[in-house]
């Protein structure tokens, strides 16, 4: 960004760029994905940077989203829509299973689904919340269990203020409101 005055577009498009590139960082870094700190984020050898860079701004356009075709679920990571077909949607008898449970003869599509599997034969469970020191064996459910401490409830519903920490409670809550819908 040397040589280029502050308001240029070429300059305001890479620090439109490079928010795009935090925000999904901050995304992966909050969904406890353990993702390797990226080459570009590492500090500078050179001291070559006499401005400080304004990380405030945010980008004007929406992030791209990536929908599954089978049942409408929408991923901000192609990587993950890929994950998600091949864990929900491939046909059982496609694709080889090639990554087998050394205790229990199960097999799986992925090696990561094995890991995950294998810590229930183990009991390994390498997650802990840091407010109270409860351990999980997954990080997704490390991640819903600290809403219970920050109490957020990240999933509302669209027809009553009511909100959930957790997915399965919004779904269960939306029958409330079919149940109520039908005549009697």
């Amino acid at each position: 960004m040397e040589g280029q005055p502050a308001h240029s577009p070429s300059h305001q498009h890479k620090r439109r760029r490079l928010s795009l590139l935090l925000d999904k960082l901050a995304v992966q870094l909050n969904n406890n994905n353990n993702y390797p700190t990226p080459q570009w984020l590492l500090p500078a050898d050179d001291n070559d940077e006499d401005l400080p860079l304004d990380l405030s701004l945010k980008s004007e356009r929406e992030p791209e989203l990536f929908p599954c075709n089978a049942c409408g679920q929408t991923f901000s990571v192609p990587d993950r829509l890929t994950k998600h077909i091949a864990s929900r949607h491939r046909n059982k008898t496609e694709g080889v299973r090639a990554y087998e449970c050394e205790v229990c003869s199960r097999k799986f599509a992925r090696s990561d689904m094995l890991t995950r599997h294998a810590r229930l034969h183990s009991g390994l469970k390498p997650y802990a919340c840091r407010a109270c020191g409860q351990v999980f064996s997954r990080s997704d459910h490390l991640a819903t269990h600290q809403r219970t401490h920050t109490g957020e409830k990240p999933y509302r519903c669209p027809n009553c203020p009511y909100a959930a920490c957790r997915r399965d409670m919004i779904t269960r809550h939306m029958r409330t409101h079919v149940r109520r819908a039908q005549p009697a």
